[in-house]
C-alpha cells in the first residue's frame, strides 16, 4: 500500500513539469502561402526545320498551396499540374490596349490587360526576381496570384512573338493600382495543350535561426547550386508595415546542357524573416529563381529555349503582430548590429529579443528605454524620436541613506543617493521604504533640486528605477505628488523639468536587469520554474531511494 501512494506521489510530482515549461514559442501555428512557376519557351529543332515552321513548344508546371498548420519544419505535401502547348504564329498585328496592376499589402497581385500572347508575368523587387505567373492566353486575362514586393519594384510583361518574347515594364508601389497604356507589334498567335500532366511535391518549412548562417541550395532540371549566406541586418515590409528584418541572400552560376550545345543559367535565392513585438518572429518570405538560355545548331537547324523558374513562400505567425513605428534606433551587440523600431506608446520590435521597454523622455523628446537581448549578452538603451539611440548604464549606487528635505517650506522623509558615473545616460534601482509609496525624484545640479520628468522613474517589485543623464546626487521624496510645475527647495531653488505626466511602463522587473531570457516572460517566472523543477527532481530522487530500501 506504501508503494502505491510513493509512485502515485511521484506521477503527481513529475507531472507538472511539462506543464510548466511554456512549449507554444517552439510550436507555432502558422500560415503557409506558397507558389511555384517553371516555364520553358522552347523554339526551333529538326522538326520545326523539316516542316519550314515557326512554332514554339511552351512548357510550364505550376503549384499554388495555401494552408494553416502547427509546428515549425514540417514537411508539406502540394500537388503540381504541368501543361505543354504548341503555339503557332501567323501575320504581325498591331495591339493597343492596357496593363492595370494592384498591390496589395497581403502580398498579392492582381493584373488585368486586354493586350494578347501574354505568358509571363515577372516582379523585381529589392534584388530580387519572382515569376508570379505563367502560362498562355490570347486574349484578355485577370490575374490574382501571390507576390512579395519590397515597398516598391519594377513589373515585367513578357509576350510571345514567333522565336522572340517582347517586354513590357510598369513601376509598382505596395498597397497602389497603376495604369499604362501599351501598344504592341506581335505575331498572332494560336495555340493548343499537347498534353497536360500532374503529381505531388514537397515544400519544407522552417524559421531561419535569427543572427545565423543560413544554408541554401536549388537543383533545377539536374544542375544543383547550393551556398551558405551570412545575413544582412535591416529594415522590409510585411504586410504593408516597414519591420525590423534579417535578410540572407544568394546568387550563382550553373550550366544548361544540351547535346550539342549548352547555356548558362543564373541563380537566386534570398530569405527575409520579419520582427514584431518585443522582437518575436511575425513570419518569413523564401523565393528561388532560376533563369537563362540554352541553344545548340548544326548547319542550317537551329533550337533554342529560355527558361524562367521561380518559387515564393511567404510564412506567417498567427498571433505575432508587427509595431507600427515612429523612430528607429540602431545599436551593437557584441558586435552584432541591432534593428530597433519604437512608438510613443512604448511598443517596441527588434531583430534582437526585447525583454523589457518603458517610456522615457529625453532632453523634453519622447524616448523609449529597451533592454534588448541576443546571444546570451543583454544591453539597455535608449531610443529618441529623432533617431538617435544611446547606450544605457546600469549603476549601483555608492550610498543611500535616511534624510528630510524641505520643500516649499514642508518637510518630507527622503532617501539621498549617492551616485558615481560619467556615463552619457545611466539606470538605477533603490529599495523603497515602504510598499505602496508614492514618490517624487529630484537631483542636485549646480546647488539646485531639479525634479526629474515623472516618465523617467517608476517602482517595479517593490523598487525604484531612476533613469536619467546623470548628476552625482539624488532625492527620492516621500508622499509628495509629482509636479508639472516649478517648485523651491528649503536652502535651494529648485526648478521643474517635468512636461508630462507618469507613463507606466510595457513591462515589470524584479532586478535592474533581469536575466536574459529568449522569450518576453519575466526573469521572475523563469527564476520559479528551475526553482521548481529542481526541488521536483530532488523530492523524485529521495521518493526513489526510499522505495529501494522497501
Amino acid at each position: 500500500m506504501m508503494k502505491k501512494v510513493i509512485y502515485a506521489l511521484l506521477i503527481v510530482l513529475i507531472l507538472p513539469i511539462f506543464s510548466i515549461i511554456p512549449l507554444a514559442s517552439n510550436n507555432p501555428t502558422i500560415h503557409v502561402y506558397y507558389t511555384r512557376y517553371d516555364s520553358i519557351y522552347s523554339s526551333g529543332g529538326v522538326k520545326n526545320f523539316l516542316l519550314n515552321s515557326n512554332s514554339v513548344l511552351y512548357t510550364v508546371t505550376s503549384v499554388m498551396y495555401n494552408n494553416t498548420i502547427s509546428g515549425n519544419n514540417q514537411a508539406l505535401h502540394a500537388t503540381y499540374n504541368k501543361s505543354v502547348y504548341l503555339l503557332t504564329f501567323n501575320s504581325i498585328s498591331n495591339y493597343t490596349g492596357k496593363v492595370k496592376v494592384s498591390i496589395y499589402t497581403n502580398n498579392s497581385l492582381s493584373l488585368y490587360t486586354n493586350v494578347p500572347n501574354l505568358i509571363r508575368v515577372i516582379v523585381y523587387s529589392a534584388g530580387q526576381s519572382e515569376l508570379v505567373w505563367a502560362g498562355v492566353e490570347n486574349s484578355s486575362i485577370t490575374i490574382n496570384t501571390l507576390a512579395y514586393v519590397n515597398g516598391t519594384g519594377t513589373l515585367l510583361l513578357q509576350f510571345a512573338n514567333g522565336t522572340s518574347i517582347v517586354n513590357v515594364t510598369l513601376g509598382i508601389k505596395t498597397n497602389t493600382t497603376l495604369t499604362k497604356d501599351i501598344s504592341l507589334s506581335l505575331l498572332s498567335m494560336g495555340f493548343t495543350i499537347s498534353s497536360t500532366t500532374s503529381g505531388e511535391l514537397s515544400i519544407q518549412t522552417q524559421i531561419p535561426k535569427r543572427y545565423s548562417p543560413l544554408f541554401m541550395s536549388v537543383n533545377y532540371n539536374g544542375t544543383s547550386w547550393s551556398n551558405e549566406s551570412g545575413y544582412i541586418v535591416t529594415e522590409a515590409y510585411f504586410n504593408g508595415s516597414l519591420t525590423p528584418a534579417l535578410v540572407w541572400k544568394g546568387m550563382g552560376y550553373g550550366f544548361a546542357g544540351g547535346l550539342m550545345g549548352g547555356g548558362k543559367l543564373q541563380f537566386s535565392e534570398e530569405t527575409i524573416e520579419f520582427y514584431g513585438v518585443n522582437g518575436t518572429v511575425v513570419g518569413y518570405v523564401h523565393m528561388v529563381n532560376v533563369n537563362g538560355t540554352n541553344s545548340f545548331g548544326l548547319g542550317p537547324i537551329k533550337h533554342s529555349a529560355n527558361f524562367e523558374f521561380s518559387e515564393i513562400k511567404i510564412v506567417e505567425v498567427e498571433g505575432a503582430t508587427v509595431v507600427h513605428g515612429e523612430f528607429v534606433g540602431k545599436t551593437y551587440v557584441n558586435g552584432n548590429e541591432i534593428i530597433i523600431v519604437a512608438n510613443s506608446h512604448g511598443k517596441v520590435s527588434s531583430t534582437a529579443y526585447v525583454n523589457f521597454t518603458h517610456v522615457v523622455s529625453v532632453n523634453n523628446e519622447a524616448g523609449v528605454l529597451v533592454l534588448i537581448y541576443l546571444n546570451n549578452s543583454a544591453k539597455f538603451v535608449v531610443v529618441t524620436k529623432s533617431n538617435v539611440t544611446a547606450n544605457v548604464t546600469t549603476v549601483k549606487p555608492e550610498n543611500v541613506s535616511n534624510t528630510t528635505v524641505k520643500i516649499q517650506d514642508k518637510a518630507y522623509v527622503a532617501q539621498e543617493v549617492i551616485v558615481n558615473s560619467s556615463s552619457q545616460y545611466i539606470l538605477f534601482n533603490v529599495s523603497l521604504l515602504t510598499n505602496n509609496s508614492e514618490v517624487t525624484v529630484y537631483k542636485l545640479v549646480n546647488g539646485e533640486l531639479i525634479e526629474l520628468n515623472s516618465s523617467n522613474y517608476f517602482i517595479a517589485n517593490g523598487k525604484l528605477i531612476v533613469f536619467d543623464d546623470p548628476s552625482n546626487v539624488y532625492y527620492v521624496v516621500y508622499n509628495q505628488q509629482p509636479s508639472t510645475v516649478a517648485t523651491t527647495s528649503t536652502t535651494q531653488q529648485s526648478t521643474s523639468t517635468s512636461t508630462t505626466s507618469q507613463t507606466p511602463s510595457t513591462a515589470t522587473t524584479s532586478q535592474l536587469i533581469p536575466p536574459p531570457s529568449t522569450t518576453t516572460s519575466s526573469s521572475t517566472t523563469t527564476v520559479l520554474i528551475i526553482g521548481i523543477i529542481i526541488a521536483v527532481i530532488l523530492i523524485a530522487i529521495g521518493l526513489v531511494l526510499v522505495l529501494r530500501r522497501r
